[in-house]
C-alpha cells in the first residue's frame, strides 16, 4: 500500500468517526430539546399560551404570516371570543401514551 493511499484511508476513517460523533450529539440535542417542547405543549391551557408557545419555536416571518388580521381584525376577535367562551382545553386529557399497549 503507498503511503498517499494509507493517508485518504485513515483521513476517511477519521472523518466518517467525526461525521458519526457529530450526527450523535445533534440527535442528543434534538431530543433534549423535543423532550422540553413536549413538556412546554402540556403545560397550555389557553390558546393565548399556544400563541405564545408558537411565537417562541417559530420563525418570526411565519409566526407573523399566522398572526396576520386583515382589516380591522374583527373575524379574529369574533373566533378568539368564541374559543374562548365556549371551548375549553382539558389538560387532564393530554396525558402520555407513548406506552400505553
Amino acid at each position: 500500500m503507498k503511503n498517499s493511499q494509507l493517508y485518504i484511508l485513515c483521513f476517511g476513517t477519521t472523518l466518517t468517526s467525526i461525521v458519526i460523533l457529530l450526527n450523535y450529539f445533534q440527535r442528543k440535542k434534538r431530543k433534549k430539546q423535543d423532550e422540553k417542547r413536549k413538556n412546554e405543549y402540556l403545560q397550555c391551557k389557553t390558546l393565548s399560551d399556544f400563541e405564545e408557545l408558537a411565537k417562541k419555536s417559530m420563525m418570526p416571518h411565519r409566526f407573523y404570516y399566522y398572526d396576520y388580521k386583515a382589516g380591522q381584525g374583527h373575524t379574529y376577535q369574533a373566533c378568539r371570543h368564541y374559543f374562548d367562551k365556549q371551548l375549553r382545553i382539558m389538560p387532564r386529557v393530554l396525558m402520555d401514551v407513548s406506552e400505553i399497549s
